[in-house]
């Protein structure tokens, strides 16, 4: 009997979405200099439907970044309240 669950999973995918909720979402993208090298890119406008740390994850293997996930205390709908931030991309 095979236990290990070796399947692909796209953290890409959302999870979930009722038909009312296929919509275009619109992205915010935001690209801060903090100094002469270095930059902030924050990822905002996500909905709540995907795995924020599956997401993070992911991204921060790809591109050789850190980041972290936090709430977007400026969201005015509760449904994209969170917010990817990373530094060193």
């Amino acid at each position: 009997m095979n236990t290990l669950n070796f399947t692909a999973k796209n953290p890409f995918n959302p999870v979930n979405i009722d038909e009312d909720d296929q919509k275009t979402y619109k992205l915010h993208l935001h690209v801060q200099q903090r100094n002469a090298r270095q930059r902030i890119t924050t990822l905002t406008g996500l909905p709540n439907t995907y795995d924020f740390k599956t997401l993070l994850k992911d991204i921060k293997k790809r591109y050789c970044c850190s980041g972290f996930v936090a709430d977007d205390l400026k969201a005015t709908d509760n449904r994209f309240n969170k917010l990817l931030q990373f530094t060193g991309d």
